[in-house]
């Protein structure tokens, strides 16, 4: 007589969490396997698959996959685990199993974007400042744009200099017509989330 016998939870995986921020909701799935007893849906006995947030009410789901979204600023704790065919958990109930665990930074505010004032001495030194309080702002997405006031055209951009926090830009007046230009400077935090000044 061959008997089965399997003492250790599901392997648990997380899909969905993105690495750094987020600028909105994120949709995760928890998705369980064990070779052994299995993960396939047998009532509200049987196996199932766990998401928690925030140490909120866990969200049960029959059989091997659980989904739940993640919603608003800040950053959010999400546990997650397993039940196999025959009731090990991955919930804690095992001296050896405990809940996986992730966090979720979510930033859903664009951030500000300012020009430096001008330098007398170097007026073809544009400077632009980005801040963000939650995500920061990011390390290598910005630029300087540059049209004539009060048009309509496009933005031509310039070759800007992006570090965090600073986007700094050099233009050469001789190179264009004389007038009036207007300047854009647009900032992006590390979430995605972009904001834009004038000048």
């Amino acid at each position: 007589v061959a008997i089965g016998v399997d003492g250790t939870p599901p392997q648990v995986r997380l899909e969905g969490a993105p690495v750094g921020w987020a600028s909105g909701p994120v949709r995760l799935t928890t998705v369980a396997s064990d070779p052994l007893s299995g993960m396939a849906a047998a009532g509200p006995g049987g196996p199932m698959t766990a998401i928690e947030i925030d140490a909120g009410a866990a969200l049960l789901v029959p059989g091997a996959a659980a989904n739940a979204t993640v919603a608003g600023q800040g950053t959010h704790r999400v546990a997650y685990w397993g039940r196999d065919a025959v009731g090990n958990a991955g919930d804690g109930s095992l001296a050896f199993a405990h809940p996986a665990t992730a966090t979720i930074r979510i930033d859903e505010t664009d951030p500000t974007v300012r020009f430096a004032a001008e330098d007398p001495g170097d007026p073809e030194r544009i400077e632009a400042t980005v801040a963000d309080a939650l995500a920061g702002p990011a390390a290598d997405r910005g630029e300087i744009e540059l049209r004539p006031a009060a048009g309509t055209g496009r933005f031509q951009a310039l070759s800007t200099n992006v570090q965090r926090g600073r986007l700094v830009t050099r233009w050469d007046s001789d190179d264009y017509p004389e007038g009036a230009y207007e300047f854009r400077a647009v900032g992006f935090d590390a979430a995605g989330d972009s904001a834009a000044s004038t000048l």
